[in-house]
């Protein structure tokens, strides 16, 4: 992939364009971003750690406005915090569990599987707006294992089954949409260690990437702040059907 200044200034609008869509209903950054690094020429393996590290500077950035907008509380023990923190730590055993699988379960099946588990999870919260899930630490934690798990089996879905699985337990859209911006950046610290070990990281790939996310950052709390909790709640929705369709499409696509 050739590093010169336009290709740098690319990078940067993908990772601001693809940061807004995901901060504001909270999942999409890396299913939208990683395809599109790999069609203008870059490695996958440079890819995914790219978009992996971008997305854990330009969330830790995007959780602290959000709590300056208001939108989430992420004061030392507030139950905000204790939300994200529990989420984030669910994301060291998940993954581990996914490892035994991944080498006996076809790359067809396991986009099949994670497709279908967010469209169910999409009717699931439809169906809670009216019979509303009573919210337990348990419940969310399942909730946080479940997302952890596919991000290990299949490197993403964290967003859409976290994000959903908040609304299902009658979480305010705002505050579901902060909390999971703070709890994949804990998710990812690990995984972007790990990179670093492996000499995956690439600078020029991944700091003008870093600079669209950071710099969606404040545009993304503040529609947040301003858009309705019901506008928030069908933009959650869409989100995750669309991009539940789109995997399942590409799925079954060979098999047809």
């Amino acid at each position: 992939m050739p590093s010169d200044p336009l290709t740098y200034a690319l990078l940067a609008a993908l990772a601001f364009v693809t940061q807004y869509v995901s901060g504001v209903i909270g999942m999409g950054y890396g299913t939208i971003l990683t395809p599109a690094l790999i069609l203008i020429g870059v490695n996958p393996l440079n890819a995914v750690s790219s978009v992996v590290i971008s997305q854990l500077v330009g969330n830790s950035f995007l959780a602290l406005l959000h709590h300056k907008a208001g939108n989430a509380d992420f004061r030392a023990r507030s139950p905000d915090s204790r939300k994200a923190l529990l989420l984030g730590l669910s994301g060291v055993f998940g993954p581990v569990a996914a490892v035994f699988l991944l080498l006996n379960i076809p790359k067809e099946a396991l986009k099949i599987y994670i497709a279908s588990l967010m469209i169910l999870m999409v009717v699931l919260v439809r169906v809670s707006g009216r019979f509303r899930l009573r919210y337990s630490t348990k419940k969310l934690f399942a909730i946080a294992l479940l997302a952890s798990f596919n991000k290990g089996l299949t490197g993403g879905g964290y967003g859409p089954i976290v994000t959903t699985g908040q609304l299902m337990l009658g979480l305010r859209p705002k505050s579901a949409i902060a909390i999971t911006s703070l709890a994949e950046f804990l998710t990812e610290v690990t995984a972007v260690a790990l990179y670093a070990l492996t000499g995956l990281l690439q600078p020029t790939l991944f700091l003008p990437m870093v600079l669209g996310t950071v710099a969606s950052a404040p545009l993304v709390a503040r529609t947040v702040k301003v858009a309705s909790n019901s506008a928030l709640r069908r933009g959650v929705m869409t989100g995750a059907t669309a991009i539940a369709a789109a995997i399942l499409l590409k799925a079954l696509l060979p098999l047809l």
